[in-house]
């Protein structure tokens, strides 16, 4: 993949796919790591949220990283459908890159 040439016409607004798929598998897989610290339980719950946001590195920055997250890929989505209408991506013939 490194040594792949880049077609010529190619600029940024070809990787907001890419930028929209990152945005959503970021806080996917980052809700598979605090599993040992938070407790469903309705009586562990409000504690175990206190000690993550407290005292667990980097507690405090996940919840607003989904928050944020989640944000940035529907503004990305928008911006994807507006490339793929603007540049007729969706029009016959479509060149493949590779």
């Amino acid at each position: 993949m490194l040594y792949r040439k880049v077609p010529k016409g190619t600029n940024w607004f070809y990787t907001l796919g890419s930028a929209t798929l990152f945005a959503f598998t970021l806080p996917g897989a980052d809700r598979c790591l605090p599993g040992d610290v938070l407790h469903p339980s309705p009586t562990q719950a409000y504690g175990s949220i206190t000690h993550l946001t407290n005292d667990v590195w980097n507690g405090e920055f996940r919840p607003r990283m989904h928050k944020w997250g989640a944000s940035v890929m529907i503004v990305c989505i928008f911006l994807h459908m507006g490339r793929v209408f603007f540049f007729g991506a969706y029009k016959y013939p479509r060149s493949s890159i590779g």
